[in-house]
């Protein structure tokens, strides 16, 4: 979907690239370091500037206490946090709750480690959490629970009470809980973010994972932290130091100085900018028709287009971009459960021109006006300057075809794509084919690893308390 906005010179609201300008201190401080010829690797845990003022800004900013020398490490994005996490603490066939709707790759990290996602859907407008249905989910092969928080797509963020509830669920079976915090700074209406380590007792089972790409506008930095109890933090360290040997070290030194030298006034104007940016965006989305649901915090929403006619989500994203040159996410992208079919993800995270283009051109469905072509190219500047930041991550919005055997458990496959671009869904044969070839494959491997492994998932974590 990005690439075929690109090609049209349309206005990508599809991916979260945040194209806003990165503040001074943070570039400074990385240009300073390039310019000192502090470009050699780093400790595997990140630099030590960055881990100390990573424990600074947990104990003002969330009010947690950790030890940034073994219970800090600097990973490649937060997703590089999740994939070591997933790699060097469950083993094939383990399973790991997702709240749904759920980030994209939170899921198919999953499905690479071979570990059985186990969804607990959230239902709009306020994605209320069902416990009876968390309760549920949990089986023996149960190892953790994800939570977002605020949340990448639909802008939850987690209250106390229900980080309450979970954390009771999670220490009767003994479960890890996994937090994703990195819009943390992004939040709505006067909500306080509240990380779920700082409740109760959970701070001696809960790996938080978090990072400035989206605080400090540097997605392509790629430079986020995992903070866990120290025996669980050494585990993924390893992990992390085999796959990524260091986080860029100049660029850690960056956000060290961005965290260190910035004031809170940036965070809350932030937070105010943002909250302008929804309020605009809502309010025209309803213009057009849509029902938007309307996030708390971070900088996407969903929206349903019912009353637009659309038969479905990917249907919906094509005609927005044919008809209004606004690129967007099919909701199934975020969901297993038919929900995910009645509904679009958009991302607002713009500079104010650009959405407000964006507005007008989303504004002009409500009469059935196609957009003029001379207003198109308003956004055609900023496309240009995004689409090598793009071409990586062009198929972002493009959902795994989703599968599941007789016992429930899902798998991904994605579809081929055409040579125009476009892919082809596998027919129902194709992919059962293809699901019974995973399996095959994955049990395989589950035989060879369970033979030769000396060292188990429980032995890794045992006297994390």
């Amino acid at each position: 979907m990005s690439r075929e906005c690109d090609a049209i010179g349309g206005i990508n609201l599809g991916q979260g690239i945040c194209d806003l300008p990165t503040p001074p201190a943070v570039a400074r401080g990385a240009k300073d370091a390039i310019d000192q010829r502090k470009s050699t690797y780093s400790r595997y845990e990140g630099v030590d500037l960055l881990r100390k003022a990573i424990a600074m800004k947990l104990e003002r900013d969330n009010g947690l206490t950790v030890d940034p020398e073994t219970q800090i490490i600097t990973t490649i994005g937060a997703t590089g946090a999740w994939a070591t996490t997933c790699i060097s603490l469950f083993d094939p066939g383990d399973e790991v709750i997702l709240f749904e709707p759920y980030y994209g790759y939170h899921l198919n990290t999953l499905l690479v480690a071979e570990v059985v996602p186990k969804f607990v859907p959230m239902a709009p407008p306020e994605w209320k959490v069902d416990i009876a249905k968390l309760a549920a989910a949990i089986t023996p092969k149960t190892r953790a629970i994800m939570m977002c928080t605020p949340s990448n797509p639909c802008g939850k963020v987690w209250t106390r009470a229900e980080i309450e509830a979970v954390g009771k669920i999670a220490e009767k079976h003994d479960l890890l809980i996994i937090t994703d915090e990195i819009y943390e700074y992004i939040l709505y209406d006067g909500r306080k973010h509240i990380s779920p380590a700082t409740v109760g007792n959970l701070q001696s089972r809960t790996i938080m994972m978090g990072g400035f790409s989206k605080t400090f506008s540097i997605t392509g930095w790629r430079i986020g932290f995992l903070v866990a109890p120290p025996e669980l933090a050494k585990t993924i360290g390893l992990v992390n130091d085999l796959h990524y040997v260091c986080a860029p070290t100049p660029l850690q030194i960056g956000v060290a100085h961005g965290i260190l030298d910035i004031e809170q006034e940036y965070y809350q104007d932030l937070a105010a900018n943002y909250q302008k940016l929804r309020d605009m965006f809502v309010k025209s989305l309803k213009v057009a028709g849509f029902v938007p649901y309307v996030p708390q915090g971070a900088y996407y929403l969903l929206a349903n287009f019912g009353k637009l006619g659309w038969k479905d989500s990917r249907t919906a994203a094509t005609e927005l971009l044919r008809r209004a040159k606004i690129a967007s996410v099919p909701g199934t992208a975020f969901h297993q459960s038919p929900i995910g079919d009645t509904m679009i993800r958009f991302c607002f995270a713009k500079d104010d021109d650009v959405l407000e283009e964006a507005c007008r051109r989303i504004e002009s469905l409500a009469g059935g006006v196609q957009p003029v072509a001379a207003a198109a190219s308003r956004g055609t500047p900023r496309a240009s300057r995004d689409s090598e930041r793009q071409k990586s991550s062009a198929v972002v919005a493009e959902k795994p075809v989703a599968t599941k055997s007789a016992n429930g458990n899902g798998h991904a496959k994605k579809a081929k794509p055409k040579k125009n671009g476009s892919a082809k869904p596998a027919s129902k044969g194709t992919r059962a084919s293809a699901q019974r070839r995973f399996e095959k494959r994955a049990a395989k491997r589950r035989a060879g690893k369970a033979a030769s492994r000396g060292t188990t998932r429980a032995s890794r974590v045992k006297g994390r308390q």
